[in-house]
């Protein structure tokens, strides 16, 4: 529902600007900078949005049927998973979820209001929404961490499931891209006593990776998780912080992240096998 997690100028993971740079660079050498992915809309189930169906689809669809009236969170800090499919070891996977110390309506309404996601999400040029059945169609613009490359560019259909007060649910899957081959995503929002709530999201995102994919995959897996986990912490300031300037939220997000909780993540994948429908675990 948010910007896939490509490596960013937001990484905060030990890499330097001029190493993030030297990994674009790489990129648009391997191709991913100058392919197109215009597949047309495939056919989906009718709870699950339309799209580019990849192999992860299915999965992520059962997974939000799977998901649970309630939930009673172990641990209020941010808590990441990695997921490494065995079929398919290009796919990133990711798991993260937190506990946020404001009201479900706060948070809903801040992912709910993507004329300020610029604001809130660094490098995020603009996202522009229209209606579809049931929920809208995002259409996302990214800066390039250099002059030279193109800006990511890519459109997601998200199926919106307000069940409120009980959860809210955003399912969304890639359409078009100039540089993502598969995005499936689902985000939900449980209300928690006292006014809390706890923020849920799994992401499965593939590109074209080249040449990257066996030479620098593990560069590229520390990138996106380190701008997920950035990401969240930009949602949970804004929301515990109201007062708080965007650039104030999303410096302090910045500032943060936990390196060690990024390599763990990254240095301990879960392998994750399709053939066996792999059960729902919170993260």
């Amino acid at each position: 529902m948010r910007a896939p997690q490509m490596p960013q100028r937001t990484t905060i993971n030990r890499g330097a600007h001029a190493r993030r740079t030297t990994l674009w660079v790489m990129l648009l050498a391997a191709g991913i900078g100058t392919t197109s992915v215009t597949m047309g809309l495939a056919t989906a189930a009718s709870d699950a949005p339309s799209g580019i169906t990849t192999s992860h689809s299915a999965l992520v669809a059962h997974w939000v049927r799977q998901l649970p009236q309630s939930v009673n969170p172990s641990r209020d800090g941010l808590a990441l998973r990695c997921f490494e499919t065995i079929q398919h070891s290009d796919v990133i996977g990711v798991a993260h979820g937190l506990v946020i110390q404001a009201t479900a309506a706060r948070v809903t309404s801040i992912l709910d209001d993507y004329d300020h996601y610029k604001d809130l999400f660094e490098d995020t040029v603009y996202v522009r929404t229209s209606p579809i059945p049931n929920g809208i169609r995002e259409s996302w613009e990214q800066k390039a961490p250099a002059i030279f490359l193109p800006n990511t560019r890519f459109v997601v259909n998200t199926l919106i499931h307000d069940e409120m007060p009980k959860r809210k649910i955003w399912h969304s899957r890639l359409v078009s891209s100039n540089q993502l081959l598969g995005n499936d995503v689902f985000v939900a929002v449980y209300p928690l006593e006292k006014d809390r709530c706890y923020y849920w999201e799994v992401d499965f995102i593939k590109a074209k990776w080249g040449i990257l994919s066996s030479v620098a995959m593990s560069s590229i897996w520390s990138g996106g998780v380190s701008a997920t986990a950035v990401s969240d912490l930009a949602i949970k300031f804004r929301a515990e912080n109201p007062a708080w300037s965007y650039a104030l939220v999303r410096d302090f997000a910045k500032k943060r992240v936990d390196a060690r909780l990024v390599d763990q993540c990254v240095n301990h994948r879960i392998a994750l096998d399709l053939t066996k429908e792999p059960p729902l675990r919170d993260p």
